[in-house]
């Protein structure tokens, strides 16, 4: 048994994505995998659907006879309705692959219950072809679907929702737990699959997954390896190795300092704006020239739609496609290496980070309402939206929570009412002291900055000012014998 790890050291899990350069002969088997992997996710999907509309049946016949049983004398039940009684009570709540009830209370081991439906599809007949899928591959797959339909009974407030299908466009992954990760070659070993008759076809698989798969380690591997994911994505695969490892509990260099606290404020066109003054967009240049090739594939592809009786598309199409998908993989990149960098900054400079709290997914729903009720100004709203989601608030909230733990802070949030109508001089609120997206002039004392900045010290006024010792009477409550809570 491993020994526990000391109380002086924090225990975290750390996930490192390279880029692998499989050899061309192996690339087909990766592809397979993926389809088989997301072939069982659709399954698992398939199968606990059908007993959900199973169980609203059970249910809804059920009470359609306790109805009867209540109304007996006025309509008693004949030989064919005590026989669906039976059955009901016989078959009542037919329970899920992962779920055996609400409030996520399993019984027993979900994930064997999963496994052990998912093992059945390789015996199924005309699924041959599954028999080449490691066991360990397919574990995986069932742990993740585990773990996802257990969060859709989470009472909390960011709960998801039901797994839902993956389609062959954008979920190419598979990945398993066993997997041998070289550091010092930087490559990796793909489990052996089982169940493999054809001796020609065995021979080939045994070749290929002997055979290591490269991958570029830009940075260090530090911790255990326990898990490997590979992915394809616009004609590149990648490999995402996640480790486990302990850390010293962190103690922040800036504590106690006058840069111990800053408020950021989140904006469109300035992506962040902090307290000390400081603005952060995104680079702006490199965005744009990416956003213009973007758009000229993206019309290109539509020329290039070849349609016959079939509704085919041509080899033409299929690759200004490619060249579409990496186009816009180059700007998700860009944008995320601006959200890392970004974050890393913020957490190293600063032991407390405040944020607003704003709710990005209720701030970026459509404004196209219904046919009895349309909304207004939809056009608008659909390009204020997708410049919102272009800088990645969530996902900066996100980074800077789990950055600011290794570095010893942490990140807090404030309500966002009035921050950016505040003058932070004066305290003076008034919405026409905003005079343009980057000015704001307070119209009380002429207060005059830049407009997302003054915004950034409101939403640090705002926090000192909560944390602040409660007085009454001109004494600390604690000095009164009171709680500060």
């Amino acid at each position: 048994m491993a020994e526990p790890f000391p109380s002086s050291s924090l225990k975290v899990l750390k996930a490192y994505k390279y880029r692998a350069y499989p050899h061309p002969n192996m690339e087909p088997i990766l592809h397979q995998y993926c389809g088989m992997s997301r072939f069982v996710w659709n399954r698992l999907v398939e199968e606990n659907e059908r007993r959900n509309k199973l169980r609203y049946q059970e249910k809804k016949a059920f009470a359609w006879l306790v109805h009867h049983l209540l109304c007996w004398p006025a309509c008693p039940l004949q030989a064919e309705d005590w026989l669906v009684l039976c059955l009901c009570f016989k078959r009542w709540s037919t329970p899920f692959l992962a779920n055996q009830g609400k409030n996520n209370k399993f019984e027993g081991d979900p994930t064997l219950a999963i496994f052990t439906f998912a093992k059945e599809l390789k015996h199924q007949e005309g699924r041959a072809w599954l028999a080449e899928f490691p066991s360990r591959m397919l574990l995986k797959v069932c742990n993740a679907y585990g773990t996802a339909f257990a969060d859709a009974f989470k009472q909390d407030e960011g709960k998801k929702g039901f797994p839902q299908f993956k389609s062959r466009d954008h979920n190419a992954t598979f990945g398993s737990d066993d997997m041998k990760v070289c550091v010092d070659g930087s490559y990796i070993t793909l489990p052996k699959a089982q169940g493999v008759k054809d001796p020609h076809r065995k021979a080939l698989l045994m070749h290929l997954k002997i055979g290591r798969i490269p991958f570029k380690q830009h940075r260090l591997l530090v911790g255990v390896p326990k898990n490997v994911t590979f992915s394809y994505k616009a004609g590149q695969w990648f490999v995402a190795i996640q480790v486990e490892g302990e850390i010293p509990l962190p103690v922040h260099p800036q504590q106690g300092t006058e840069h111990e606290v800053v408020g950021v404020d989140r904006g469109v066109v300035q992506t962040a704006a902090l307290s000390t003054g400081v603005l952060l967009p995104q680079p702006k240049a490199a965005l744009a020239k990416a956003e213009a090739k973007r758009v000229k594939l993206q019309q290109a592809l539509s020329r290039k739609l070849e349609k016959n009786g079939k509704n085919k598309r041509s080899k033409r199409y299929q690759r200004i496609k490619q060249r579409l998908a990496k186009a816009s993989h180059h700007i998700q990149c860009v944008r995320h290496d601006f959200v890392h960098k970004l974050t890393h900054q913020l957490t190293q400079d600063h032991v407390v980070v405040v944020l607003e709290d704003l709710k990005t997914k209720n701030m970026t729903r459509s404004a196209k309402g219904t046919l009895a009720a349309p909304g207004n100004k939809v056009k608008a709203k659909a390009g204020l939206n997708r410049s919102i989601l272009a800088q990645n608030w969530f996902e900066m909230q996100r980074q800077l929570t789990y950055k600011a733990q290794w570095q010893g802070g942490r990140v807090e949030t404030v309500a966002a009412a009035y921050t950016s109508q505040t003058c932070h001089k004066c305290g003076n609120v008034n919405k026409k002291s905003r005079v343009k997206q980057a000015l704001f002039t307070c119209v009380a004392c002429g207060h005059e900055a830049h407009a997302d900045v003054n915004a950034a010290k409101n939403i640090r006024q705002k926090f000192l000012e909560a944390k602040a010792p409660k007085t009454a009477g001109g004494l600390l409550v604690e000095e009164r014998g009171g709680d500060l809570a």
